[in-house]
């Protein structure tokens, strides 16, 4: 529905209206660039729906996990290349980068990395599957978004249990 005097379409819904105008961007200066406005004015809701309303599923908080262990992972590797150059220096360079690695902070530091690191590469492998087309299905997905958090758990707890049993030898 166009309103007179208006040069944008109108969709009417109920009380609420939505209207959408595009225009050339001529007064900018700018050529083939065209403004977009969307009017909202007179309706009560926001323009998309918001987190609020949805219930976190599996799928969008490993997808948002996912996401997170790759900035942990980009974070925390300069700390692992700090302790390989000190590693390499030898001496007083060692015994400072093993004191800070060897305190609480430190092992927690490196104990969720290396959470990171391995569900990281599980839910890769998992995205590795989906891009040959293959696992898409509700319950597949579920299946497979489950298997990726126990195997990640599984594998880091596994990882710390061989390095603190193996640590004297």
């Amino acid at each position: 529905m166009v309103r007179p005097g208006r040069n944008r379409p109108v969709t009417e819904t109920g009380s609420e209206t939505v209207g959408v105008r595009i225009s050339s961007a001529s007064d900018t200066g700018l050529s083939n660039h065209w403004r977009i406005e969307v009017s909202n004015a007179n309706a009560n809701r926001p323009l998309s729906p918001h987190l609020q309303i949805y219930r976190p599923q599996l799928t969008s908080i490993l997808s948002i996990a996912h996401r997170a262990t790759g900035v942990l992972l980009t974070v925390g590797t300069p700390l692992l290349v700090w302790w390989f150059v000190a590693v390499a220096r030898g001496g007083e360079s060692f015994v400072r980068a093993q004191a800070f690695f060897g305190s609480a902070f430190g092992r927690l530091l490196v104990f969720l990395w290396s959470l990171a690191l391995f569900y990281h590469l599980c839910n890769g492998v998992r995205h590795l599957v989906w891009d040959s087309g293959k696992g898409f299905e509700i319950d597949t997905v579920y299946r497979t978004g489950w298997t990726v958090v126990i195997a990640s758990l599984v594998l880091t707890l596994t990882s710390w249990v061989l390095a603190y049993a193996l640590r004297g030898a």
